[in-house]
């Protein structure tokens, strides 16, 4: 039995003065209302102007075949939007599927009639019917923005208009898809982010972490290698749960296509001298003492696993190291110790190396798991044994690393984190002090790193910190620090300290998918162009962070482009819109505006039901 869905004949007129977004709220000054320019009324408090007993209040009645809903214009209005009804509400339609409405209707003369499906913000699609003073049904096939209304927009036809119903349906059945068409879709999606970022920082940017954490802390296949971060080994029994704004690429593409995918596309892209583009795989725990730099150990092998596709080229490794000085010289010692391993093993692997994400903060006492302190507790002891760890890393990096091979240092919080900040918030991680009000003991001990000597005077006599690196000696080295796009781009004194400090700076987050892909799929780079122009601006570099990642997603949208896929059938096949208020229930009420303004802006229009 054929499934058509009669939608009621809701007639509410809808404007308001009251401001886009609220749902009481039927004006939409993104479209509805393209002036931007809110006609007066009656503040949402409708005058009930319907003709409850259903009668005909029209003269010269056509010939109609079920009860309809009459439009009366009498005049073009200033704008088409100021004559405007619901034909349908409380659509249950799913963003991104494809539906067919049917709408029977006619017009006392030829005409082109607007309507929208969607709601009251930008969820909405528009289209339209041309008419005849015939009544017949129109077809159209449309994608949904999302559910709401059905709404008719017709101040620009003078005459009377009647609707009989509105039937809305599926295109067709849907189907799963299979593992392939999941995998090629997210290939697609991924390649289409990865284009875009790189069209948009058009070749300025050279290097990149393009695949950020993908390994996790677990042997679960018993191969000798951590495997890669998925859903199952971080807990999550529901892998389609949006709240996170986690979406593991890997599930879907596979361990070895889903950095394959990354590279090529970061190749394939990049708009400057292919020859200049370096990408890194970024992880954490890569100097961890409990399991002896296992993390590191299996990140390599999986990169000779990526690559083996002879294709796939990883330039380099970045350690992130967010670690900890540690008051006990036992914790202290093995610390360093597997510091030091790790420049050994990353130099061997004759890549490219990159302390990426360097911060630290202080633990007292001789429990690891300790807790770090705040900064308000370190005592002028503890600063000095920070600033002396800051030297070191920096002392082995060089002494460890070939020239060839060094290509620079993150330090990823250029000042204390504010209490209760999102990253270690309350921790003396930083160079300076909150607001860059003062130098700490640690900016002369990367001083000190960096120059690979003793400095004489006291932290505030010292140089601009690039100002010490040997550039004879470390040629590709860069000092990096990182700081959040719109704090750069809007704070030209913060500009002047990073670019007199730094070769080289970092997004902290505006350079991540979820920064530059909304909910929707879409693009948008503002504030990476604009990061990139100030940069230029001041001589500095930007590294990019990041491309490929788990975290900082939109699992809404990715997982909805693996939603069930449309297949045309015979209309006796097809299914229902469901979940709605279907039936047309004799006359119903409906809001009429009314306001100063309808003679200046030419309005007159009535609306009521006739029977047929």
């Amino acid at each position: 039995m054929k499934k058509l869905l009669i939608l009621s004949l809701v007639a509410l007129c809808c404007m308001t003065t009251m401001s886009c977004g609220d749902d009481d709220d039927p004006v939409d000054n993104n479209n509805d209302n393209p002036s931007n320019t809110t006609p007066g009324g009656d503040n949402g408090n409708g005058n009930n102007s319907g003709d409850n007993n259903g009668g005909n209040t029209t003269e010269n009645k056509p010939n109609l075949t079920a009860p309809a809903l009459h439009i009366k214009n009498n005049k073009v209005s200033k704008e088409f939007w100021q004559v405007q009804y619901q034909v349908a509400s409380n659509l249950n339609l799913t963003k991104g599927k494809e539906y067919e409405i049917a709408i029977r209707a006619m017009a006392s003369d030829n005409a082109t009639l607007r309507f929208r499906i969607g709601d009251w913000g930008d969820n909405v699609v528009d289209l339209s019917i041309d008419v005849t003073k015939e009544m017949q049904e129109y077809k159209q096939t449309f994608t949904a923005a999302g559910g709401g209304h059905v709404l008719f927009q017709t101040g620009d036809f003078v005459g009377d208009i009647y609707v009989e119903s509105v039937k809305i349906t599926h295109k067709g059945k849907v189907r799963e898809l299979t593992d392939e068409e999941k995998r090629d879709t997210l290939i697609w999606a991924m390649d289409h982010w990865i284009e875009g970022v790189m069209t948009a920082t058009d070749g300025f940017v050279k290097a990149w972490d393009v695949v950020n954490e993908a390994l996790s802390g677990n042997d679960g296949d018993g191969d000798g290698l951590y495997d890669l971060q998925n859903y199952k080994n971080n807990n999550i029994s529901d892998p389609t749960n949006v709240q996170s704004g986690t979406f593991y690429w890997q599930v879907y593409m596979g361990d070895l296509e889903y950095v394959r995918t990354a590279v090529k596309s970061a190749r394939k892209h990049f708009k400057g001298d292919p020859s200049e583009l370096k990408l890194f795989i970024n992880d954490y725990n890569l100097e961890s003492t409990w399991d002896d730099n296992q993390k590191l150990k299996s990140l390599i092998k999986w990169i000779d696993k990526w690559e083996a596709d002879g294709e796939t080229y990883i330039d380099g490794i970045g350690t992130q190291m967010h670690i900890s000085c540690y008051a006990d010289a036992g914790l202290q010692r093995d610390a360093e110790d597997h510091i030091v391993k790790m420049f050994q093993l990353m130099a061997e692997t004759g890549r490219l190396v990159r302390v990426s994400e360097l911060d630290m903060g202080y633990v007292r006492g001789s429990n690891k798991w300790g807790g770090n302190i705040q900064t308000s507790q370190v005592t002028a002891v503890e600063h000095q044994q920070m600033a002396d760890f800051y030297e070191f890393i920096l002392r082995k990096y060089f002494e460890i690393v070939p020239p060839a091979q060094q290509y620079g240092f993150c330090q990823w919080c250029t000042t204390d984190a504010p209490s209760g900040g999102g990253w270690r918030g309350g921790e003396p991680v930083g160079i300076w002090t909150e607001g860059y009000s003062a130098r700490k003991a640690a900016y002369k001990g990367f001083a000190q790193g960096l120059a690979e000597k003793e400095l004489e005077g006291d932290v505030k006599d010292l140089m601009p910190l690039k100002m010490y690196v040997d550039r004879s000696k470390h040629p590709l080295f860069k000092f990096s620090g990182a700081i959040e796009a719109w704090d750069f781009n809007s704070q030209a004194k913060l500009r002047d300290t990073i670019a007199a400090n730094f070769d080289e700076i970092v997004a902290g987050n505006s350079m991540k998918y979820s920064s530059c892909v909304n909910g929707s799929g879409e693009l948008n780079f503002s504030t990476v162009t604009q990061f990139c122009d100030a940069a230029k601006a001041k001589g500095l570099t930007i590294y990019g962070h990041t491309l490929a990642w788990h975290s900082q997603q939109q699992p809404g949208y990715l997982l909805g482009l693996m939603n069930k896929v449309e297949v045309d059938v015979p209309d006796s096949e097809k299914e229902e819109v469901s979940d709605c208020d279907m039936t047309y229930k004799g006359m119903r009420s409906y809001n009429m505006w009314k306001s100063d303004n309808n003679a200046s802006d030419n309005i007159d229009y009535s609306i009521d039901f006739v029977q047929p």
